[in-house]
């Protein structure tokens, strides 16, 4: 699963909306949008554990992946 994915599921899992995430991370809701997509080449580690903490879950499991 890539980390668009998995940050996709927690997100829908966590019952928030794209705009609930940015509210809770301060990362804006064309990033995540991106993120979810796979549109974006490169995501900082700052990004992610922004996500992973207003998430509740550890950032590792936002930046792992795994070939489907």
């Amino acid at each position: 699963m890539t980390s668009g994915m998995t940050l996709k599921v927690e997100r829908i899992k966590h019952n928030l909306t794209q705009k609930q995430l940015k509210e809770l991370s301060g990362v804006s809701m064309v990033t995540i949008g991106k993120i979810e997509r796979g549109d974006v080449e490169k995501v900082t580690l700052v990004t992610y554990k922004k996500l992973a903490k207003a998430l509740d879950i550890p950032v590792e499991e936002l930046i792992k992946e795994e070939e489907v």
